[in-house]
């Protein structure tokens, strides 16, 4: 539609697309609407904020955020004796309960119930990298930098627990199991289950067992306080730079920044608010579950939006994927993955422009 001049006058979308749109010069300039709107910035979740960003202007406001936590099987927790996860939880700590979670509960001799379980795109992996010193990019786009230790750490981690611990399931695994995503979870196959927000909806039916969500856990420390990172999920709104109605789609997004818009929208159990006075608001945290429903919206304070790059969606496709998988097979190591992802996304990044917001 946009390419043949038939385009929306204002956009929804996710804010990984952002960098390729914005640097196409598809976007309105926000700055001037924000600057004479009643529109309060210091109510919105910054990291949410500043995925709209580009040059230091604003070109997409949240319409709505998600981040990642771990959910929990209470009862399976209590019948284990373990203690249920919170702030407190390292690497460590949490591989060790993945450890004594991890059972033949059918006797068959082939573990069927698992300690952990996760979806395996960048959006919950950045977290594990990022937990770990590691990054997707340098700052402004224009270099790959999985090749670090850190990273390699990462995502070697991950691996293990699949393949050397086998107390989380791998793709494999999944399809021998016939169930995957959410359904891990809701079925009690894994324990845990790394996610977010959006997961509650489906969460909500479960009636076997009870289940809670807790802070992802932390590996490093500095200054004496555990470092946090969580990914940040959700969508944004734009204007197009071709709209002829630029003032009435601000007027739209406005309304949809309302709180009690927001709230009404957040309570289908798909995505948090994006103001942080009605996320941190009694009538949304007073849902009936998860108990710890807190956790994930304090958990905004150290959320950030993934790296912007223009060209990341290509090195997804083409590169990520399938390397990634390669990984999660056992084909080849942390290390070789992430060699060999840099050096084919930094072919595609050597005329790269940076991308600064």
């Amino acid at each position: 539609m946009v390419a043949a001049g038939q385009a929306p006058d204002i956009m929804m979308v996710d804010y990984a697309f952002f960098p390729a749109w914005v640097t196409a010069g598809r976007w309105a300039k926000l700055d001037p609407y924000i600057e004479r709107s009643s529109f309060d910035l210091s109510d919105v979740w910054e990291g949410s904020l500043l995925a709209g960003r580009y040059e230091g202007s604003y070109y997409a406001i949240p319409m709505d955020v998600n981040n990642q936590g771990i959910f929990y099987n209470r009862t399976l927790f209590e019948k284990m004796g373990l203690a249920e996860p919170d702030d407190t939880w390292t690497w460590d700590i949490f591989k060790d309960a993945c450890m004594k979670l991890t059972r033949d509960t059918s006797g068959s001799g082939r573990r069927d119930q698992y300690g952990f379980g996760s979806s395996l795109y960048w959006e919950p992996l950045s977290s594990w990298l990022w937990n770990n010193g590691g990054d997707w990019f340098n700052e402004d786009g224009t270099s790959c930098t999985l090749e670090t230790p850190e990273a390699i750490g990462a995502f070697q981690f991950l691996a293990d627990l699949m393949l050397k611990d086998e107390v989380m399931p791998s793709p494999t695994r999944q399809t021998t199991l016939g169930i995957s995503d959410d359904q891990l979870f809701m079925t009690g196959r894994v324990a845990m289950w790394g996610g977010g927000y959006w997961s509650i909806s489906s969460f909500g039916q479960i009636k076997d067992h009870e289940w809670d969500v807790a802070p992802l856990p932390y590996r490093l420390v500095e200054d004496g306080q555990p470092v946090r990172n969580s990914t940040l999920g959700g969508v944004h709104l734009a204007i197009l730079e071709g709209s002829k109605s630029k003032d009435a789609a601000w007027k739209f997004i406005e309304y949809r920044l309302r709180p009690e818009i927001q709230l009404k929208s957040s309570m289908l159990g798909l995505s948090m608010p994006a103001i942080k006075s009605v996320a941190r608001g009694p009538e949304f945290l007073s849902q009936p579950v998860p108990n710890n429903l807190i956790s994930l919206v304090e958990g905004m304070s150290y959320t950030k939006p993934f790296p912007a790059n223009p060209d990341f969606l290509r090195i997804d496709n083409e590169i990520l994927g399938p390397v990634l998988d390669q990984l999660w097979l056992g084909k080849i190591d942390a290390a070789q993955a992430m060699n060999e992802i840099a050096d084919k996304s930094n072919k595609i990044l050597q005329k790269a422009k940076p991308f600064r917001r």
